[in-house]
């Protein structure tokens, strides 16, 4: 991992957190669905400790998240748009730069984000169609920002 100022550090560190809330809030669910999906995605990041070991950054951003506590997580008060996010996404992959953990950064926050939009569905209580057209549009920016196909 190349070396990073602390306030690029805490940057890459807090995305994923925030990308989970964006990516929950950008089809405008219900409470219920957001739970499902900010559960789901911090459950993927527990999850992806071990595939993605030899990367330092995701570690780092692994270890971050899991030292979180409750009054520290978004909720679905904490309004997060997904136009917030994605120039959060920009600044993130300028910080990136070319640090060899780049790479895999960039196809976490894709996985990531796929995992959260495919967890609850559109409604009140997320049994509707699992990807809204808004988070189709949403995850497809993402992917192009990422160079992820």
């Amino acid at each position: 991992m190349k070396h990073y100022s602390d306030e690029e550090l805490q940057i890459l560190l807090e995305l994923p957190i925030w990308l989970i809330a964006g990516t929950a809030q950008v089809d405008k669910t219900g409470p219920v669905s957001f739970t499902m999906e900010l559960k789901a995605g911090l459950e993927f990041m527990q999850a992806a400790v071990e595939p993605f070991q030899g990367n330092v950054l995701l570690q780092e951003c692994f270890a971050f998240a899991s030292n979180l506590t409750k009054d520290e997580l978004p909720t679905e008060k904490t309004l997060v748009s997904g136009n917030a996010v994605l120039e959060q996404v920009d600044l993130v992959l300028s910080i990136l730069g070319d640090d060899p953990d780049g790479p895999g950064y960039r196809a976490f926050l894709v996985a990531l984000a796929q995992q959260v939009a495919h967890e609850a569905g559109e409604g009140m209580f997320g049994r509707g169609e699992k990807i809204s057209s808004e988070e189709a549009g949403f995850l497809q920016a993402l992917k192009q920002r990422a160079g992820i196909n």
